[in-house]
């Protein structure tokens, strides 16, 4: 098998799980329907006044037992009115409601959702209304989500609800905002009234539901529940390990969880949300708390997370108080180093080898540190790797250009013996031995590459560096394709698609690559056939697969293909040169072949069984 039947077969897998699993999303996302009469949200970072409310619905809660009590009459206590509050510190701005005591939106205040910087990025809001993150449900007892809690203390960075639950139970909730983190303090306080014992246990939501991170074109959030993104998972940490110290996290996208929730018992460390960069994530201060986390689906195209607590035994007049951090934030270098996020840092997916990604990743830091840039920080990376995998692709190429050489006398020998197979494979054999060429000397290289190529493709696709990151002219985002603009609605098929450069110079680039790399010809006819097909159709795959890719990841690949194709014309030239020079094979004992040990190592295992 030739090195462009393998490379071929190799890049048709990949090519299809890129495609199913990231492109087809993006290029044709879920067709929204227009609702008319609905106020538009404003997105400006929201001040310490009185945001505006929703009238909740009934969310979408764990089962219930059928057997439980039946809900207790209204308390003549309960908060008749919505009362709206603001927290913040210098990362994260929450946005409070007594309903449910519970966060309706979250901001981050060192991120922006727009390329103007004006507005600060909204990770979490309602994307189903009614739904709100760090709901509580306790179980058996009224619906805590969409109780209006009385609000017993507020300051500047925290606020303190409480509510009867029952008429023997008093749950009190505080949530707080150190000062510089990327993080809430929860606390669950519950109170047993009565003067019998009473067993408690609860469903506390992490974040129900997270605003995917699309291009400003695509995100319309009066539609929320529509939009979605392939990167958008809910995850389940579970401690794994022999001494239980290390995390197996379990994720689970919108599709999987359409039918029924995903629940995991025993072991469990945290739940949250993640969408391509940024994540929501609530952690018990001890392990111990909770014994059960759940992913169900918010919509068709989000998900939430949430944690079930261990059963609490309240002696009479007694109280027990749960703490747990609830992490707001992006996966950023300077969140990993951060203690208290270890557990969870990984819940964003990073392609393995993981290592070769975040090398890459501290080499492209490396890079902006002196370019100031990242569209040059990626191109300087490009040229980093094209120099250090020069001894493998020189190899792969002259031997393939020995291949060639080879092709007539290997159309001979086909021709020859096209009735025996078994001689004719001995005879190509010897072919090989007496001119020291391995058939797969061509496609050792690749393979040997391909780990380096998947790091690199997980460092360009990940990086939140380029989140917003500018290159030049039109390429004004290098974590989002390079649209130019958006064609017409009226062309048949791409209407209102957007045009994307990149891409189509990759195209332009892959294909003038091809033309100055040497092939092996081949000796069947039909096998040459298809090897000028592919010269035509692996550019038209590749530009139609990068078509919705970040702008920086076409950006290394059409550099990288750019410098491949001057790479192949030096090498073909320096292989012109070499045999233009006078050989002193017949003065030097010629170098024994792995065909030749091969068939020494045949011939002795033989003997020996005689």
């Amino acid at each position: 098998m030739d090195k462009r039947t393998i490379m071929t077969l190799l890049l048709g897998f990949l090519a299809l799980a890129l495609w199913h699993g990231y492109v087809a999303p993006l290029i044709w996302p879920p067709q929204q329907e227009q609702q008319e009469q609905q106020e538009q949200q404003q997105q400006s970072e929201p001040a310490p006044t009185q945001p505006q409310t929703r009238q909740p619905k009934q969310p979408e809660l764990a089962p219930r037992d059928e057997t439980k009590a039946p809900p207790p009459p209204i308390d003549p206590d309960e908060e008749k009115e919505v009362i709206p509050t603001t927290i913040a510190n210098d990362k994260l701005t929450l946005k409070l409601t007594n309903v449910g005591a519970t966060i309706e939106e979250a901001y981050l205040r060192d991120f922006h959702r727009d390329l103007d910087r004006k507005q600060r990025l909204r990770l979490l809001a309602p994307i189903v209304s009614g739904r709100r993150s760090l709901g509580l449900e306790i179980k058996g007892s009224a619906d805590l989500a969409n109780k209006k809690w009385k609000v017993i203390d507020s300051g500047k960075d925290s606020v303190t609800y409480q509510a009867n639950a029952t008429d023997s139970l008093r749950v009190t909730k505080k949530i707080s905002l150190p000062s510089g983190a990327n993080h809430a303090l929860l606390e669950i306080k519950l109170e047993n009234l009565s003067s019998d014992e009473k067993k408690h246990s609860y469903w506390l939501t992490s974040a129900a539901g997270i605003v995917p991170d699309l291009p400003e074109w695509q995100l319309d959030d009066t539609q929320l529940s529509e939009l979605g993104s392939s990167y958008i998972e809910g995850a389940i940490g579970v401690s794994s390990g022999r001494n239980g110290d290390g995390v197996n996290i379990l994720r689970r996208g919108p599709g999987k969880v359409q039918d029924e929730p995903f629940v995991e018992t025993g072991n469990t460390l945290w739940a949250g949300v993640k969408n391509r960069y940024f994540s929501a994530v609530v952690k018990p201060d001890n392990p111990g708390t909770v014994v059960a986390g759940r992913v169900s689906a918010v919509g068709e195209r989000n998900v939430s997370a949430a944690l079930e607590s261990r059963v609490i035994t309240l002696p009479r007049q007694t109280s027990q108080t749960d703490e747990y951090l609830f992490f707001v934030g992006p996966n950023s270098p300077h969140v990993r180093a951060v203690p208290e996020y270890q557990d969870f840092v990984n819940i964003h997916k990073v392609p393995s080898p993981a290592a070769i990604t975040n090398f890459f990743i501290a080499i492209l830091h490396a890079f902006y540190s002196v370019a100031r840039n990242y569209g040059v920080a990626i191109i300087m990376l490009t040229l980093l790797v094209r120099v250090a995998l020069h001894p493998l692709t020189r190899k792969s190429q002259k031997s393939m250009a020995n291949m060639g050489k080879l092709s007539p006398k290997m159309k001979e020998i086909k021709s020859k013996y096209k009735d025996d197979k078994k001689r004719q494979q001995e005879e190509m054999m010897k072919l090989y031995r007496e001119h020291g060429v391995n058939p797969m000397g061509g496609c050792l290289p690749i393979i040997l590459q391909l780990p380096i190529l998947i790091g690199l493709f997980g460092a360009l696709r990940y990086a939140i560096e380029l989140r917003h990151e500018p290159f030049l002219l039109w390429i004004n985002d290098l974590s989002q394709p390079d649209a130019l603009t958006m064609l017409p609605a009226s062309l048949p098929f791409v209407g209102g698609m957007p045009l994307n450069v990149l891409p189509i110079l990759l195209i332009a680039a892959m294909f003038f690559q091809q033309k100055f790399t040497p092939r092996p010809m081949s000796a069947d006819p039909q096998a040459e056939q298809t090897q000028k097909m592919m010269m035509w159709m692996m550019p038209a795959m590749f530009g139609f697969l990068f078509y919705g890719m970040p702008s920086g990841l076409v950006l290394y690949f059409m550099t990288s293909t750019g410098l491949g194709a001057f790479e192949s014309h030096l090498i073909r030239r320096h292989i012109a040169k070499l045999e233009e020079q006078p050989t002193k094979k017949t003065e030097k004992k010629k170098r024994e072949s792995w065909v030749d040990r091969s068939a020494k190592a045949k011939t002795n295992r033989r003997r020996k069984l005689r």
